[in-house]
C-alpha cells in the first residue's frame, strides 16, 4: 500500500506540482482514505518529502554506479548528476528547494553534501585543495544550485544555457583545486 501512495503521489506531483498532489487527489487515485496516508507517512508533508528522497536518492544512486580514483571526477559527475535531476524533475526539485529554503535539509540532503565533502577531504589529503572541505563543498553545492534553479526557472522563457552548467563546474573547480 505504502509503495502504490507513493507512486501515486509521485505521478500526481509529476504532473502538476505540489499544489494538485493533495491528500483529496492521491487518496481517489489509490482507492483509500486520508487516515492511510497519515499511518504511512504521518502527514501530507510527510508525504512529499518520502517522494521527494526517494527520487533524489535514485538520481544519487545513479550518480554513486560511477565511482572513481580521482575525487575531483566524482564532484563533477555529482554535480552532473544534480543538474539532471533537476532537468527530469523540475517539479520534485521545485519543491525540494522551497523545503531547502524554509527548514533544515532533509536527510538525504544530508547525505549528498557529506559525500561532496568527503570528495574534497580526499582533495586535501592530496594537497590540492586551496581552501577546507567544508567551505569548497558549500562553494560548489552553492554554485550547482544556482545551474539547477535556471534550468528549472527556463521552464517559464528564464535564461538557460547548458553550456553555462560545464563552464560553471569548471571555474569553480579550477578556483577550488590546485
Amino acid at each position: 500500500m505504502k509503495e502504490r501512495i507513493l507512486s501515486a503521489a509521485l505521478v500526481l506531483l509529476r504532473e502538476q506540482g505540489a499544489d494538485a498532489a493533495s491528500a483529496r487527489a492521491i487518496c481517489e487515485r489509490v482507492g483509500i482514505k486520508a487516515p492511510t496516508i497519515y499511518h504511512h507517512f504521518g502527514s501530507l508533508g510527510g508525504l512529499h518529502q518520502a517522494v521527494i528522497d526517494a527520487t533524489f536518492a535514485h538520481a544519487i544512486a545513479r550518480k554513486n554506479l560511477v565511482r572513481s580514483e580521482d575525487a575531483r571526477t566524482d564532484i563533477e559527475y555529482g554535480w552532473d548528476a544534480y543538474v539532471t535531476f533537476a532537468l527530469e524533475e523540475p517539479a520534485l526539485f521545485d519543491m525540494m528547494n522551497r523545503q531547502m529554503t524554509s527548514g533544515p535539509l532533509s536527510a538525504i540532503g544530508l547525505a549528498s553534501f557529506a559525500g561532496l565533502t568527503e570528495n574534497f577531504t580526499r582533495l586535501q589529503e592530496k594537497g590540492l585543495l586551496t581552501t577546507t572541505p567544508e567551505l569548497a563543498a558549500q562553494i560548489t553545492w552553492a554554485a550547482a544550485h544556482g545551474v539547477c534553479c535556471l534550468a528549472v526557472a527556463a521552464r517559464f522563457g528564464g535564461p538557460f544555457n547548458p553550456a553555462m552548467s560545464t563552464l560553471l563546474k569548471k571555474a569553480t573547480l579550477d578556483a577550488l583545486v590546485a
